[in-house]
């Protein structure tokens, strides 16, 4: 027998309150949406769980792009509206948005995901490529970028010598040359409030620590039952429509809140950062990409420090918290394959201040392959194996001769 949440708690409701909308989230979706329907005279009601941005929405790369990478799954309106909407932020939010510089390594055996289109594509138009990514195309995608969103504010593509330039300092000496590229910072966490704010100015109610603890349709509008999370209080609302913004827990919400069955294979995608001290003395941001299609971001971060992240992959459930130590060694591994001297690894390795982790939710209508994963043929032992190699290297305790042995003993184990 199903107990509905208001008789498990067992309080009264107070007064009902009807609004046009009302969203549940407030990330920068959820506040987002908020804000513009408060601005088209709509009356709104936000409810956030815990505080605004305090998710996802404040553990992101700090990157407002047009993302370049989806246009490898010939995402071209999706981008085109990405790019149109940067230009529209830096307009408007100069003070915390801004522009940068990434520098994109070029190389030979740099390849494609497998999984996109762009990659099949080029595998059936030139087989003998064997699934390399040309610097022609790459050349053209960054022309698209360039060009989709009617760019007036920030500077075009251009490309750089890394033999001359300050960026190629920290690469390898087999990287001689590279593109450089336009895309915008944001302080993720302000964006948020900045938007709940001006949301509330137009006359949106927003209610943080305040969980949605049962919402369904009665009578042509939406019946939402919220708790406040200090007081336990509980509030009924009526809401014409209701807007499911809860990132990570937008599952959650539909399958215990709403009780609804969803038609979409909805599933949980977590993003990893780690903050380490200041790399390198200028102020680029590097595109990397792996020899094994993946691509990582290292971006200058509050001035002192650098961002590096982030790898996505399935994850398990919103409650499990992943392995710090695992997360540390997937980013390691990554860079260790792809572009960055050992010196700058180790000093990742051994300088890492902080790590943080978001999650979203990825809507997957058709079986496919997450955009970056583990893939097969990088084992657990391989981020173990790195890791240790590493902490013989720097051990000042070991003798010369142990270290060797200790050494030959770790890559014939995990060969």
């Amino acid at each position: 027998m199903f107990i509905s949440p208001l008789e498990e708690l067992h309080v009264t409701v107070s007064k009902i309150k009807k609004v046009d909308l009302f969203v549940i989230g407030g990330g920068i979706n959820g506040c987002g949406i908020a804000r513009d329907a408060a601005g088209r005279g709509l009356s709104v009601t936000l409810a956030e769980m815990n505080d605004i941005g305090g998710a996802t929405s404040s553990s992101s790369t700090k990157l407002f792009h047009g993302g370049l990478r989806y246009l490898e799954y010939f995402e071209f309106r999706l981008v085109r509206e990405s790019l149109i909407e940067r230009e529209v932020l830096l307009r408007m939010m100069p003070h915390i948005s801004w522009p940068m510089r990434f520098v994109l390594p070029l190389s030979s055996e740099m390849r494609f995901e497998n999984s996109t289109p762009t990659s099949r594509l080029l595998n059936f138009l030139m087989p003998w490529a064997k699934g390399k990514r040309p610097a022609w195309l790459i050349r053209l995608g960054l022309f698209l970028y360039d060009n989709l969103g009617g760019r007036k504010i920030l500077p075009g593509t251009s490309s750089i010598s890394l033999g001359n330039d300050l960026a190629g300092n920290a690469l390898k000496k087999k990287f001689k040359k590279a593109f450089e590229y336009s895309d915008c910072w944001i302080e993720d966490n302000k964006l948020v409030a900045l938007n709940a704010l001006d949301a509330k100015n137009r006359g949106a109610k927003i209610l943080t620590r305040t969980k949605v603890i049962e919402a369904k349709r009665v009578d042509g509008f939406w019946k939402i039952i919220l708790e406040n999370q200090i007081t336990r209080e509980v509030e009924e609302h009526h809401a014409k429509v209701l807007i499911n913004a809860a990132g990570p827990w937008v599952a959650d919400v539909i399958n215990s809140k709403l009780q609804l069955n969803s038609k979409d294979n909805i599933r949980l995608v977590r993003g990893s950062h780690i903050v380490v001290p200041k790399l390198y003395d200028h102020d680029k941001c590097y595109f990397f990409q792996g020899t094994d299609g993946r691509i990582i971001f290292s971006i200058p971060y509050e001035y002192d420090f650098t961002l590096i992240g982030t790898t996505d992959a399935d994850h398990d459930g919103i409650e499990t918290k992943p392995s710090v130590v695992m997360l540390k060694g997937i980013i390691l591994l990554i860079l260790h394959r792809s572009i960055l001297l050992k010196k700058y690894l180790q000093k990742i390795l051994f300088g890492v201040i902080q790590v943080f982790v978001h999650f979203m939710m990825m809507v997957q209508k058709t079986p496919r392959q997450p955009l970056v994963i583990m893939s097969s043929n990088w084992s657990i032992m391989e981020v173990v194996h790195l890791y240790l190699i590493y902490l013989v290297e720097r051990s000042q305790l070991i003798e010369n001769w142990q270290r060797l042995l200790l050494q030959r003993f770790l890559n014939s184990f995990l060969i």
